[in-house]
């Protein structure tokens, strides 16, 4: 009868948890790497480092459910999975408190409490509706898995029960192997207190440990689908692993491992601030609270060595969160996901504050049923107040800007047999989607960053066969940029994505020769009005939900849908460019108001400067009130763009230009500094520096301001000019 009634309990846990999570489900794919993952899990391709090949083989298993796209599908598994989390944490609850002196009803309350805790919690149901949450949503639930398994192993140990441990603990590593390390003390603190407590050192015989690392290994044997796969077929091919030396370099995440070791103490102090938000913002100062009050609750049931098991869980994620990420500062959102584990220990304290409760209830001798009542009252607060708090927060049923966002770009492509030149998840991925799960792409696109690698040009050849391209692997990555667009310019349409930061980089001619082309850039190779064909195009472009925000933008959305603004900008300056003020101030306006906290600085600073040849132009005009006039608007631009963005050097820079053109040196020169100070190698602040300088009569100063914009601009004629203007006079 126990174990019916914890079943059927288990199976209404999992059938809400799995409605939650259903009907507020990802509709195609989130603007994080989504689309690689339904389409390496249609495909049976090989995700990014380190492969995830348990849940490309489970998604390929969801791909099949006839219910919606495959998107729709693969994102299922996420559901799936994150409801199975819950109910294994109601099952470990369960455990660790029944016959514990409080009844069987207050067991299955606490239980029930805890795991609705976790099922609204906003990180793990955000990541339970999207396919690349689902390998968190994977992970966490054989987390929530083997914990429940060693609990229950722990009443009855047996050496059987340890060999299915270490099966399933491998097989856990070939979906999130990292976490899984980082989480080895705790389950090896646990079975190492279990067994002492029973004396059953028995179990740690030499023949023992050869099966446990036998059956270990055999869980681990997964990651041969990477190699299987890189040998006969794969489409979608990572790092190529078709040889020990590369399997071993993917599994182990060698691309991402020198950036990703923390190399100063103020990275490790930005990223502990980080964790420790993150640990008070999940739940709250009530729930915060309520995790350290169920340390007491632990202790009064004598469950000394599972709480030393959380803590221990905890301990562990904040240091390696801490202490090994290297994150820049806007990229520290990326531990975010990682924290799921250590939320879901504080749910199990959360539930020993809750015994606690029960405890002090039935120590004030009041009616039965009436403190049955006032519980349910009381412990349903939390995670009410979470669900209302996380849920228009992690609702993604209406979250289309991803989606919509990739088919932009394919609308921009408007020629057949065109090649696109992309960098950026938010560009490629959804390419990935569209090529080879939705069938929409009518183009080859290329990761250019790819090129980097040996693998990655042995796939582009294999992706795109049709595209001539002759430069070998020994060869520079600026050769292979420069010889894929020198075949191909003549014979077929070249674009580019707006974010193309390592292709100007090493192909700085880009800068001259893409123009703004729809949601793209595009190889201009004619005298076409291309500013009028990209206003065109833009009115083409789905823009839903962008404005009225109708789905939550985190920060992979938000890096995401700042493109739209980047686009308009492109056009706006390619408008303002030819002189056609009316529609450069038009486009730049849009761009504005579609901009977010990433493009928001940028937009207000070409907008500034607009003005500013506004002012140039009315100044050339005699037209001195104007130029005035413009001026000011420009400076109310340049201001408005550092109050919304510090770390932006242009405003700073260009309002130096500014007053040096107002005879306002002093001004111009304390800008410019603030301009070197966020960027020391900026030319054209040290041209505006020495401007100032030489106008205030500081020739030398000005003489090595310029000095520093010839270094760091060695090709600007100007710079050069007024250099040696400077040392003439000093002589």
């Amino acid at each position: 009868m126990k174990l019916k009634s914890e079943f059927v309990f288990s199976l209404i846990i999992f059938l809400f948890s799995f409605y939650i999570y259903v009907i507020t489900l990802n509709p195609v794919f989130h603007a994080n790497d989504s689309p690689e993952t339904i389409a390496c899990s249609y495909t049976l391709g090989i995700q990014h480092p380190p492969g995830y090949p348990l849940f490309t083989l489970f998604g390929k298993i969801f791909s099949f459910i006839p219910c919606g796209n495959i998107g729709f599908r693969v994102n299922l598994l996420a559901a799936f999975f994150g409801s199975l989390t819950i109910v294994f944490v109601f099952l470990t609850t369960f455990i660790i408190f029944r016959k514990k002196d409080i009844g069987l009803f207050y067991t299955y309350l606490i239980a029930f409490i805890t795991s609705l805790c976790l099922l609204f919690s906003y990180t793990l149901w955000s990541e339970a509706l999207s396919a690349k949450g689902g390998i968190y949503t994977f992970n966490i639930f054989f987390i929530t898995f083997l914990t429940w398994f060693i609990f229950n192993w722990s009443k009855n140990p047996s050496e059987k029960g340890l060999y299915l441990f270490s099966f399933i603990y491998g097989l856990s590593c070939a979906n999130h192997w990292e976490s899984m390390v980082v989480l080895a003390p705790a389950f090896f603190i646990f079975l190492l207190l279990t067994i002492k407590k029973y004396n059953l050192f028995v179990f740690f015989r030499i023949k023992n440990i050869i099966y446990y690392f036998i059956l270990f290994l055999l869980g681990l044997s997964a990651y041969l689908f990477l190699f299987i796969r890189a040998k006969y077929g794969a489409i979608l091919n990572w790092g190529n692993p078709d040889n020990f030396i590369s399997l071993i370099q993917v599994i182990m995440r060698e691309q991402y491992a020198e950036f990703e070791k923390v190399k100063n103490l103020s990275t490790m102090k930005a990223q502990a601030l980080r964790v420790f938000n993150l640990i008070f913002n999940e739940f709250g100062i009530v729930g915060l609270m309520l995790s350290f009050a169920g340390i007491i609750g632990f202790y009064r049931i004598g469950k000394k060595a599972h709480l030393l098991f959380f803590i221990i869980v905890i301990l562990t994620l904040i240091l390696a969160f801490s202490f090994y990420f290297n994150l820049k500062p806007d990229m520290l959102w990326v531990i975010d996901v990682f924290m799921i584990p250590i939320y879901t220990s504080m749910v199990f304290l959360i539930a020993g504050s809750l015994f606690f409760i029960v405890g002090i209830l039935s120590s004030l001798r009041i009616n039965e049923n009436f403190e049955k009542v006032i519980s349910i009252i009381l412990f349903l607060t939390l995670p009410l107040n979470l669900y209302f708090k996380n849920f228009k927060k992690a609702d993604q049923s209406n979250y289309f800007y991803a989606y919509d966002f990739g088919m932009n770009i394919i609308k921009s492509v408007d020629e057949q047999d065109a090649m696109l030149l992309l960098e950026g998840d938010f560009n490629v991925m959804p390419q990935m989607y569209f090529k080879y799960v939705a069938k929409k792409t009518h183009f080859c696109p290329v990761t250019t960053i790819f090129l980097y690698k040996d693998w990655g040009v042995k796939n582009f050849k294999a992706e795109c066969p049709n595209i001539p391209f002759t430069a070998t692997a020994a060869d520079t990555f600026s050769y292979k940029v420069a010889n894929l667009i020198a075949l191909n310019y003549k014979i077929r349409p070249v674009y580019a994505s707006i974010f193309k930061k390592t292709l100007d980089e090493f192909y700085p001619d880009s800068l001259k020769i893409f123009v703004s082309h729809g949601f793209l850039m595009k190889l201009r190779i004619d005298n076409k009005p291309y500013q009028r064909i990209s206003e065109q195009l833009m009115k083409t472009l789905s823009y839903r939900g962008l404005l009225d925000r109708k789905s939550y933008m985190n920060s992979t959305t938000q890096l995401c849908v700042s493109n739209h603004s980047s686009a308009y900008m492109e056009l706006g300056n390619s408008f303002k460019n030819i002189g056609d003020f009316r529609n450069a101030y038009k486009y730049l306006n849009k761009a504005l108001i579609l901009s977010n906290e990433k493009t928001k600085g940028l937009c207000l600073t070409h907008l500034g400067i607009l003005y500013s040849v506004l002012a140039i132009e009315a100044g050339k005009k005699s037209n001195k009130a104007t130029e005035i006039s413009f001026y000011e608007k420009a400076i109310e631009y340049y201001t408005k763009a550092i109050e919304v963005d510090k770390s932006l050097p242009e405003p700073y820079s260009n309002l130096a230009g500014i007053y040096n053109n107002l005879k306002q040196y002093n001004l111009a020169i304390d800008a410019a500094k603030k301009a070197l100070k966020l960027k020391p190698n900026f030319a054209e602040a040290y041209n505006n520096l020495a401007i100032a300088f030489y106008n205030t009569g500081e020739k030398i100063k000005a003489m090595e301001a310029m000095q520093k914009a010839v270094d760091f601009s060695p090709y600007n004629e100007m710079f050069k000019m007024n250099l040696e203007k400077i040392k003439a006079e000093l002589k």
